[in-house]
């Protein structure tokens, strides 16, 4: 059989590659018009077209090998922050819950373990108070119960201190999924390393503060709009709604933030469906409430505050949230403080720098047409606004817990920015350093948080060694019933007995005022301690010094 001649100047192998360009062609268009309808992308968040349909390269499969070995780094990053943040509770905090906050959770947790929402208050609680614990007729935190609720099976467990770094593990997870819907592993990876890196985040999931079961559904809430934004469907909304409402029943005004941060979007819609799956949690609130403080509209603070007055006086009924710090000098300094602290001292160093070259990255890629992170970050741009724009809102001071633990949300957005601007800053950094200098900055930026940590618990330590010290020594002078009597500064700070009050010995904050005969009157046939805190200038190097009385 004859065959049909080429045509003039046309070489043997055009024939083939004009063939495999039109079948390559072909896959294309039937990708694109095999896409089930309802999820076509608009213009600005048109993805890169799938691997599948570009023509293979001889790397292409040593890639595809490659790819997963950042899952594979991801999960050892996840599970070697989980054993630090699990030691450090542990071993340097020694699972005591320092601040007042993390005791109020605890003591809620216990009552939960126990299947109780509250205990009776003993007779003598008028000196027995304890700082953010409500002590009336009954015994019960301020706070809501999520955080409680979720510390409960540990305190039951015997092991409440392993709770918080396991919730953190969980936030890390689902941060990671969330990071993989928009980002390449590699950038997902380094979105989970950020995270789990910032100081911020390490110590408060050594502790049983309120933020890291916060940034666990705000971690998921993330995954739920970044699946809406390429998907549309409204079971992600559900989710987000759900998130959302988990964070209520941990923090009403985060999830308050978090939940307006959906505005990003012009849809009536996704609001309502959003808003609609978290209002079974708020109704949730709303019974606690009753439950707890006689009125599903008065929530703890409102029922603590004459309690926090007696401790405090007149400072402690400063409203927590109120438009007068917007224009207050000193809450002005301490805001201003706390941005400070945040990206300076509790962060990744540089994080924020490369977050903001992050947020120009990623609006160069959109506007080329890779548009896949465009939803999540119109998102985090919102929520970063809301969050900063409440902090001027909020009353504010030094305390016994990180400075800038009201901004934990918005790690998530710098986390994730920082990852997308990594690249771009690294190869700046190499051009202009080289390879070698630029290799050195790259590893003191990720070994600096651990000198920052280092530089909050060098105080932080000391001051747990002084709250322990009191049962150490008890134990030491063989003081195991009876009364102690606390004469410290602030002895609210160390009366903890607990929620239902059976724990020897009893230990009373009562005013200085009041005389160890007085005490010795109301409890009759009881031995009478006195409890002398340490001062001076290393004052856990000293032991509490125990005087009997009775």
């Amino acid at each position: 059989m004859e065959r049909c001649p080429r045509p003039p100047g046309e070489s043997k192998d055009e024939p083939r590659a004009r063939a495999g360009r039109a079948q390559r062609t072909t896959a294309l268009l039937r990708t694109l018009v095999n896409q089930p309808s309802g999820t076509e992308s608009s213009p600005s968040e048109l993805a890169v077209p799938p691997s599948a349909t570009r023509p293979e390269t001889p790397d292409a499969e040593p890639a595809r090998k490659a790819a997963p070995r950042y899952g594979r780094r991801a999960a050892l990053v996840i599970v070697v922050a989980g054993v630090f943040y699990a030691l450090l509770a542990r071993v340097a905090l020694q699972g005591y819950p320092y601040s007042g906050d993390e005791y109020s959770t605890v003591l809620q947790a216990e009552g939960f373990a126990r299947g109780a929402l509250k205990a009776r208050a003993p007779p003598f609680a008028d000196w027995a108070r304890v700082d953010h614990v409500i002590i009336d007729e009954f015994v019960r935190s301020k706070y809501p119960p999520g955080t409680a609720a979720l510390l409960a099976p540990g305190v039951r467990a015997g092991v409440p201190w392993l709770v918080t770094p396991l919730e953190a593990m969980l936030t890390l997870v689902a941060f990671w999924f969330a990071s993989r819907v928009v980002f390449d592993e590699r950038r997902a990876f380094l979105a989970v390393a950020f995270l789990a890196t910032m100081p911020l985040f390490a110590y408060q999931a050594a502790t049983f503060l309120s933020h890291v079961p916060t940034l666990l559904f705000g971690a998921l809430a993330m995954l739920a709009v970044a699946r809406w934004g390429r998907s549309r469907r409204d079971g992600w909304l559900v989710l987000f709604g759900f998130s959302v409402g988990c964070v209520f029943l941990i923090r009403p005004v985060d999830a308050a933030l978090l939940g307006l941060s959906l505005i990003a979007f012009p849809s009536l819609r996704a609001l309502v469906i959003a808003g609609a799956s978290a209002m079974p949690f708020v109704g949730l609130q709303l019974w606690y409430n009753a439950l707890q403080y006689g009125s599903p509209f008065t929530d703890g603070y409102a029922a603590g505050k004459p309690g926090f007055v007696a401790i405090y006086g007149e400072s402690g009924a400063t409203a927590n949230i109120s438009l007068r710090h917007l224009f207050s000098p000193l809450q002005i300094f301490h805001h201003l403080a706390e941005l400070e602290t945040f990206f300076f001292q509790w962060t990744v160093p540089g994080a924020a720098l490369l977050a903001c070259l992050g947020w120009v990255a990623l609006r160069r890629e959109q506007a080329a047409g890779d548009g896949r992170t465009a939803s999540l970050q119109r998102f985090f741009g919102v929520m970063m606004v809301l969050f900063l724009a409440g902090l001027l809102l909020t009353f504010n001071e030094p305390d016994d817990s990180p400075r800038p633990r009201y901004l934990s949300m918005v790690l998530l957005p710098v986390a994730f920015l920082a990852a997308a601007g990594w690249d771009g800053a690294a190869s700046f950094v190499q051009r202009q350093l080289g390879r070698r200098t630029s290799w050195v900055i790259g590893v003191a930026m990720w070994i600096a948080p651990l000198f920052l940590m280092a530089s909050y618990l060098e105080h932080r330590i000391p001051e747990v060694k002084v709250h322990t010290g009191l049962s150490e020594e008890l134990a030491r002078e063989g003081v195991r019933s009876g009364v102690v009597i606390l004469r410290a500064e602030w002895p609210t700070r160390y009366a903890r007995n607990g929620m239902f009050f059976d724990r020897s010995p009893l230990l009373l904050s009562l005013p200085a005022k009041v005389p160890a005969a007085e005490v010795a009157a109301r409890f009759p046939g009881q031995p009478v301690y006195e409890a002398f805190e340490p001062h001076g200038a290393n004052p856990w190097k000293h032991p509490w010094v125990i005087r009997r009385v009775q």
